[in-house]
């Protein structure tokens, strides 16, 4: 299982993906630090011992360590994440496509 972050100035995104399918979730977000993210995984009651890797993005995630409880924390640049993101959720293959990032500073 892995696990994706978006933390957003007013929310924080969470992808958990299992081998079925993926679940979303969105919190109001906080600082960003390891106890927002304990809260957010109690919230979810997530199993930690299933979760292979941590991907963050956005809001000052670089500030995290590299290492959550023993799970790796990967740090995406968050234009990355959102094309990366657009060509998994969607299946575009090599088809070029426009992704429009529309938070709440739009």
């Amino acid at each position: 299982m892995n696990i994706a972050f978006d933390f957003g100035i007013t929310n924080t995104d969470i992808v958990v993906e299992n081998k079925l399918e993926n679940e979303f979730f969105s919190f109001p977000s906080k600082h960003v630090d390891e106890d927002f993210i304990t809260q957010i995984f109690d919230s979810i009651n997530l199993n930690l011992k299933k979760v292979r890797n941590i991907a963050v993005t956005g809001g000052k995630s670089s500030n995290l360590n590299d290492e959550y409880m023993g799970i790796p924390v990967t740090k995406i640049n968050e234009v990355d994440a959102i094309g990366n993101g657009v060509m998994k959720l969607y299946n575009t293959g090599d088809e070029p496509f426009v992704a429009i990032s529309a938070g709440t500073g739009t």
